[in-house]
């Protein structure tokens, strides 16, 4: 791609999708090294947790489940707003780069799930 066979904007456009692209391969290679290297400890963890504490870190994780969904959610509607008043910038985005945090918490919720239902 070059700047003389397309507009600036379209370069510019180009450019960041490619380093979007980048970017959520990284996330993905990322989130599967800490799967592999984590996921040991964490069962390990909860196998020693009781049932209380068990049921205490399931709730806990759903509530901040259920905010952080809500955040991200009203941050995607803020993002569309912004972009039709003002145009496209860098702070639209943040929502996506906020959704790793989304994936990682959701993982967590669902190995204490399944501990619990393993135990009962």
């Amino acid at each position: 791609m070059t700047r003389q066979n397309f507009g600036f904007h379209t370069y510019a456009l180009a450019t960041f999708t490619e380093l979007l692209t980048q970017y959520f391969k990284n996330v993905r290679k990322i989130y599967k090294l800490a799967t592999i290297e984590t996921n040991c400890m964490r069962e390990i963890q909860l196998r020693r947790l009781s049932n209380d504490n068990l049921h205490k870190r399931r709730s806990s994780l759903k509530k901040t489940l259920t905010v952080i969904t809500g955040l991200i959610v009203l941050m995607f509607a803020a993002s569309i707003v912004m972009v039709t008043r003002r145009g496209f910038s860098i702070i639209t985005l943040l929502p996506v780069f906020c959704m790793p945090l989304l994936v990682l918490i959701k993982k967590n919720f669902e190995d204490v799930d399944s501990e619990i239902k393993s135990r009962n």
